[in-house]
């Protein structure tokens, strides 16, 4: 009975494989997010001790700020509760082409683009970070291979600002 009921398994997959459409195609990658302007990902130091850098966006008249990661952490970055921002990892261009497992630790969503959590071609990783309602650290790991990196927001306390930390904005951001 065991050996006709995989008899019929195999008869059924052939059938499905040979009916899929030929001319089906996947879907396009998403473009590569544009650096805000004055800004060249590609020039930016990756070697050690830079392990990789971040640019975070906030919206299209908000500014950017630019993250380093010297020893595994990047640089603390603020943001408003519930704030939507476009992430954008500079990886060294040999970790091209590698996945990225990337999730929220303690706070936040991340959205990823249609293509995924791959590094593209030119050594970038993208992806829509919100925020979230409280105040405090909202961190998210980025674990390709064996390296972990950690990326760390600061959703400001806008009730009290003495409670909140030095932390990277737009506002710090001569080139805003």
């Amino acid at each position: 009975m065991k050996i006709q009921n995989l008899s019929c398994v195999a008869a059924i997959c052939a059938v499905a494989i040979s009916v899929a459409p030929v001319d089906a195609q996947l879907p396009s990658p998403p473009p590569t997010p544009t650096p805000p302007p004055g800004l060249a990902i590609a020039h930016l130091p990756t070697a050690p001790p830079n392990l990789a850098v971040a640019v975070v966006t906030y919206g299209t008249t908000g500014g950017f700020v630019v993250s380093r990661c010297p020893q595994g952490i990047f640089e603390l970055i603020a943001v408003q509760p519930d704030q939507v921002v476009q992430v954008t990892i500079q990886y060294p261009a040999s970790q091209a082409l590698a996945t990225v497992l990337a999730e929220t630790l303690d706070g936040g969503s991340i959205t990823f683009p249609a293509g995924g959590s791959v590094i593209d071609a030119q050594g970038t990783f993208s992806f829509i970070f919100q925020a979230g309602h409280d105040s405090g650290l909202n961190q998210v790991s980025l674990r390709q291979g064996l390296q972990e990196l950690g990326l760390q927001f600061w959703v400001v306390d806008t009730q009290n600002a003495e409670n909140n930390p030095p932390a990277l904005d737009p506002s710090s951001n001569p080139m805003n």
